[in-house]
């Protein structure tokens, strides 16, 4: 909802000018980007080769961890500052327990794990640009 001031005059950003929706998916977009570059570079920093014992002994722990920190996030949502750090903070957990698992994936089934990757892209830029050209609404 983009007016919040107001909680009894909170409309849905959908239903805003344009101007607000575009600087909604602009932040949205750059907080999506800003996640994965931190999960893509602790996976890489957890899937190096002197890192891999280290990473895969802690997998448990990174997974139980993970897991509250997904909770406490659900908690922080609304508290500007705090909600960016707890995913930040979750997204370098889930690059560890992701970058061990896609480097045995890679060792034992070689290509799958970039062929998902490139039909993961794929669909996700092409319902994005399906959605930003059409302005179709995917809420059901």
């Amino acid at each position: 909802m983009y007016n919040s001031n107001n909680m009894f005059n909170r409309q849905f950003v959908a239903q805003a000018p344009p101007a607000v929706r575009l600087d909604f998916l602009r932040k949205t977009y750059s907080t999506l980007f800003g996640s994965l570059v931190l999960t893509v570079a602790s996976g890489y920093v957890a899937s190096r080769p002197e890192m891999l014992p280290v990473t895969l002994g802690l997998l448990m722990p990174l997974l139980i961890v993970g897991l509250i920190v997904g909770f406490i996030m659900q908690f922080t949502a609304r508290t500007p500052g705090v909600n960016i750090a707890m995913l930040g903070l979750y997204s370098v957990i889930q690059g560890a327990i992701t970058g061990p698992l896609l480097y045995l994936a890679q060792k034992w089934a070689p290509g799958v794990p970039m062929q998902a990757a490139v039909l993961t892209l794929s669909v996700f830029g092409g319902l994005t640009m399906y959605t930003l050209t059409t302005g179709k609404d995917f809420q059901y």
